[in-house]
């Protein structure tokens, strides 16, 4: 019997569709990598998830069994889930949880379980790695003492932007496990049969807005005041030119909520569109006229599609990655309110904006792809013995 590889896809899920799509992605590639495995994801799997994801366990007991005495076989089998010591190898796909901003997270027995979770998967021949994501920085002590303490079990730490991988080398010095990749969600193509693509047609080639509720909770005070107010003034000029504008959303509860009030607050009709998956989100974003949002994954599925796109910024990845597109122009300061709007409203108004933007898009996300595929390859010599 060929052996089946249980390989956690770490801190990806499916209520924020960023962290979807990086699951789904994941997948995809790691299956040519590895064959013969199965995917694992913390937190609870949708029922009619077609991607065919185990759930992991930390439970002691299983109907009054013993969950670490229950081979995977059979966990997987009768009731969809597997357990920690049956993982084979992890790959983290975390986007941003490493750094000062989670510092308060970072208590010893936090850290400690998790030096102790991989660990286990180290000693047992497992290979862990940190897929593309956001690093630091690191000025609390907690912040780095937790990523010194699982450093010396990874195989790969891939930064996804400069300033990441700078902040990484603070840490752990000129490690030559430190790379830096771009996010790889670039590469994913969405699947979308003929009848879910219909169902959307009436969103082609409109405005689509991507609020984020860490706007409110990550920002300093001035700028979280001044959110959703900027959203509510931006959207309602957008409709006063003429322009057709839906609300999307990238997340859930919070960022729907958030969606109703600047929709209550504007007193005004606005489509938005909600419980999406993944597939369904970046092809949407795809087939828009133009993007503002303040998710990351908005922006690299706008981008990525070559759609042209505006973005807040809540942390130095929104401004990384805008560089490395070449649209530095287009971040958004919301306390400055009309200055933000009339630059929407001016670049929105020129065809040959959009059209050059558009083409200019296309030829970066080009290069940024092939980034992507590089780094794949990189992953794939860590199996080839």
């Amino acid at each position: 019997m060929v052996k089946v590889n249980n390989i956690l896809i770490e801190n990806a899920g499916f209520i924020n569709k960023g962290a979807e799509l990086m699951l789904y992605a994941s997948k995809e590639k790691l299956k040519e990598i590895i064959p013969d495995s199965d995917f694992v994801c913390r937190g609870n799997v949708p029922v009619n998830n077609t991607n065919s994801f185990f759930e992991l366990t930390n439970q002691k007991r299983q109907n009054f069994v013993p969950v670490n005495f229950i081979p995977s076989i059979i966990s997987k089998k009768f009731f969809r889930f597997v357990t920690s010591s049956h993982i084979t190898h992890v790959f983290d796909a975390g986007g941003f949880r490493f750094g000062d901003q989670w510092a308060e997270r970072y208590s010893d027995d936090f850290i400690n379980s998790w030096i102790d979770f991989y660990e286990k998967i180290y000693k047992k021949g497992g290979t862990i790695v940190f897929l593309p994501q956001a690093f630091g920085p690191f000025n609390e002590e907690s912040a780095r003492l937790f990523i010194k303490g699982i450093s010396p079990f990874i195989r790969l730490l891939i930064a996804r932007d400069e300033k990441s991988f700078e902040n990484l080398r603070t840490v752990l010095g000129d490690d030559k496990r430190i790379r830096l990749f771009p996010d790889f969600t670039n590469i994913y193509v969405p699947k979308l049969n003929n009848n879910e693509k219909a169902i959307f047609n009436k969103f082609h080639g409109k405005i689509c807005v991507i609020p984020n509720s860490k706007m409110l909770t990550h920002t300093e005070k001035k700028v979280a005041d001044e959110y959703i107010p900027f959203l509510v003034n931006l959207t309602k000029k957008l409709k006063d030119i003429g322009e057709h504008v839906f609300f999307l959303n990238h997340e859930g509860k919070q960022d729907e909520d958030m969606i109703k009030e600047i929709i209550k607050n504007s007193n005004d009709s606005f489509d938005y569109v909600s419980g999406l998956n993944a597939d369904q989100v970046k092809w949407l974003i795809g087939k828009s006229k133009l993007v503002i949002t303040s998710r990351f994954h908005g922006l690299v599925s706008a981008f990525s599609q070559s759609v042209p796109a505006f973005c807040t910024s809540w942390s130095h990845k929104y401004q990384e990655l805008l560089d490395d597109y070449k649209q530095s122009d287009c971040l958004l300061d919301v306390v400055r309110k009309s200055q933000s709007i009339e630059k929407i409203i001016s670049f929105l108004g020129s065809i040959e904006w959009l059209t050059s933007t558009s083409s200019k898009l296309e030829l970066l996300a080009n290069t940024q792809k092939a980034r992507s595929i590089e780094m794949w390859s990189e992953v794939e010599k860590l199996f080839k013995r």
